[in-house]
């Protein structure tokens, strides 16, 4: 959860993908939110978690187009080929994802990504969200599971009722 140094998101992605192409994986499924203030007018309207995907036909993206997932940026199909520009003009402040997502479309590697579009504040709801689409689409538990945020996220918004040891 904590974000790389400031200005080396890039050189983060480079790392990351240099862990992915030694671990050859056959894709990369990415979760990452996107600041909804700089949203555009079509976004507002409709599910806060969108979906892109890049070099992606197989069963994960059949699974992803049964969910019915808006995509990233309206205008865009959802399924983005190697040779289409990618709509990351719509992903703000969204740290590593965008270096990373155009690392993969550049090494044809399959990748998933799931979205939030989320306002600065108590975002422990949009995690929860999030985690919901992403188990729909994997299946990592059963769907009756109930998330429960780490312990370390109780006192997030709440900085005049924490303890003070916290400081």
């Amino acid at each position: 959860r904590s974000p790389p140094l400031a200005k080396h998101h890039k050189d983060f992605a480079r790392e990351l993908m240099d862990f992915i192409e030694l671990g050859s994986f056959s894709r990369v499924i990415v979760l990452t939110s996107s600041d909804a203030a700089l949203r555009g007018d079509a976004m507002i309207d409709g599910p806060q978690i969108r979906s892109l995907t890049v070099n992606c036909e197989d069963v994960l993206a059949n699974k992803l187009r049964e969910l019915s997932l808006s995509s990233l940026g309206s205008g865009y199909a959802q399924t983005t080929k190697d040779s289409e520009a990618l709509p990351l003009k719509h992903l703000h402040a969204a740290g590593v994802a965008k270096p990373l997502l155009k690392l993969c479309q550049a090494a044809k590697l399959p990748v998933i990504a799931l979205v939030a579009l989320v306002f600065e504040g108590d975002n422990v709801h949009d995690a929860i969200n999030l985690a919901n689409a992403t188990n729909s689409l994997l299946d990592i538990v059963p769907t009756t599971q109930k998330w429960c945020p780490p312990q370390s996220w109780q006192w997030l918004m709440a900085a005049n009722n924490a303890p003070s040891e916290m400081f």
